[in-house]
């Protein structure tokens, strides 16, 4: 039989249709976005299902959600995490894990509330955190409640579902098309995209979950801006994903480019290129 596999994320991992009844999707048939992403197939996570002959069993993620929060749809509540059984209860063999780009891009919970986000946990409420600047730098401690999150999350995976293989990829930029260089911001709000990796890392190994090191091949991939891969991104990102798993042939006709690292990151403040207003925050450079 088939193994039967789950995959878990944000927007770059929906398709209408796929994801549960009431999860905000990103890709449809219709190519609302202009991705060219206009079937399942066209994805990453089906595409590295496939590739290994597996069959999806369920598709757990909703657009725009953190690993943080007080609530659905946040990674670590585990109302989100029972999205991943069937629909008969039966759990998964493998669990495909890709979450934590709006952590990075939000820098805390409760900036995704004040901002004002469709995918924050409508148990909170703006008003609670009078103090807090949806536009400023990541608070102190920031990677340290990611991890946290992170870990609570696989251990709610390994609640519902105690047999599976759990896969988690780290996060990598994306190159926002029609720019011949990486235009990622690399420190968005004071904290550097690879101190998130390192909290994926640190939390797959204490939880015994196989780290999918994506993000530390060095590689970026096609994405309409900077983040959502167009059809082309998503089959760059399932090579990287096999890639990763020790396909040393996976990366042939890749393009010849690396991603660029950042020459102005400032630790606890906003990069001075930063792209944020109160209600939004994208990972190019302004």
């Amino acid at each position: 039989m088939p193994e039967k596999h789950s995959v878990f994320g944000d927007s770059i991992s929906t398709f209408e249709g796929i994801v549960p009844e009431g999860s905000i999707w990103f890709y449809d048939e219709a190519d609302t976005n202009g991705t060219g992403v206009v079937d399942a197939k066209d994805t990453w996570w089906m595409r590295a299902i496939e590739r290994e002959g597996g069959e999806l069993l369920a598709n757990a993620s909703f657009s725009g959600s953190m690993v943080q929060g007080a609530g659905f749809p946040a990674g670590q509540s585990p109302e989100r995490v029972r999205q991943i059984l069937g629909t008969d209860g039966s759990s998964p063999d493998v669990v495909w894990v890709f979450i934590g780009t709006n952590d990075y891009g939000w820098g805390s919970p409760e900036a995704q509330v004040v901002g004002g986000s469709q995918a924050a946990p409508a148990c909170a409420c703006a008003e609670d955190f009078p103090d807090v600047d949806p536009a400023g730098p990541a608070p102190a401690g920031a990677v340290e409640r990611f991890e946290a999150a992170y870990a609570q999350m696989l251990g709610n995976i390994r609640a519902v579902a105690p047999d599976a293989e759990v896969r988690c990829l780290t996060l990598l930029p994306g190159r926002a098309l029609g720019h011949d260089a990486s235009a990622f911001c690399w420190s968005l709000r004071g904290v550097p995209l690879g101190a998130y990796n390192d909290a994926i890392r640190r939390a797959a190994a204490r939880a015994g979950a196989q780290v999918v090191d994506i993000g530390g091949l060095g590689y970026d991939y096609d994405a309409i801006d900077g983040t959502h891969p167009n059809k082309e991104g998503m089959r760059q990102l399932a090579q990287l994903v096999a890639a990763a798993q020790g396909d040393a042939s996976a990366l042939q006709g890749y393009p010849a480019r690396l991603a660029s690292t950042c020459a102005c990151e400032h630790p606890g403040a906003l990069c001075s290129r930063a792209d944020i207003t109160a209600s939004r925050w994208s990972c190019v450079v302004a």
